[in-house]
């Protein structure tokens, strides 16, 4: 995924927990999932694994969510 895309990704997500008053806690959970996948070998080699469904490794991210 190239960088505008993540950006644009960013700057939605930003824009719609601000507009619902949710902006801090957003930030402090992606903050949390992502030390969580940091601190996480298997994760991070699971959800970088090309060979698994793109489902399966978006279930996997909603699970920790």
């Amino acid at each position: 995924m190239s960088a505008d895309v993540v950006s644009g990704y960013a700057e939605a997500l930003l824009a719609i927990a601000t507009a619902e008053g949710n902006a801090e806690t957003v930030g402090r959970e992606l903050f949390a999932v992502a030390e969580a996948i940091d601190a996480n070998d298997e994760l991070q080699s699971t959800l970088t694994n090309a060979g698994l469904p793109a489902s399966r490794r978006q279930q996997i991210v909603e699970d920790l969510l």
